[in-house]
């Protein structure tokens, strides 16, 4: 059950792009990294089955199943906006704890840059639903 305003918020890519020309307009100067970014990548994306970054070895979960440890799991905060029940009105912002685990590595080919994007599949963590914990 999502509130109604979330409904409104249009896709990240047309925001983006929305924003940057906004910015533009005002006068600012953007980089050319970032104006790469609002064409959409050529059709040529590679995808990966293991990768190393930042000195760790990622592999999507369908390689991993077989490895004594998990190399597919990824962890990370997003800041959301919460409410404490259905019909609690007043919105607050708070990180949320998610864990979760690689399904697929592609890299994505704008011309200039090349962009390495992991899609993973995602588990609130600390959630307690009928005496269920996950952590």
């Amino acid at each position: 059950m999502f509130l109604d305003h979330f409904m409104e918020v249009p896709p990240f890519a047309t925001l983006v792009k929305y924003s940057i020309v906004a910015i533009i307009k005002n006068g600012y100067v953007i980089k050319r990294d970032v104006v790469h970014m609002l064409m959409p990548p050529t059709l040529e994306a590679k995808s990966y089955q293991v990768m190393w970054a930042f000195g760790n070895h990622i592999c999507v979960s369908n390689v991993g199943k077989h490895f004594t440890t998990c190399d597919s799991g990824v962890a990370t905060n997003f800041e959301e906006e919460c409410v404490s029940g259905p019909n609690d009105k007043n919105l607050v912002f708070a990180k949320v704890e998610y864990m979760g685990w690689v399904e697929e590595i592609s890299k994505l080919n704008y011309g200039v840059l090349k962009i390495v994007v992991l899609f993973c599949d995602w588990v609130k963590a600390n959630y307690i639903m009928n005496n269920l914990t996950v952590k």
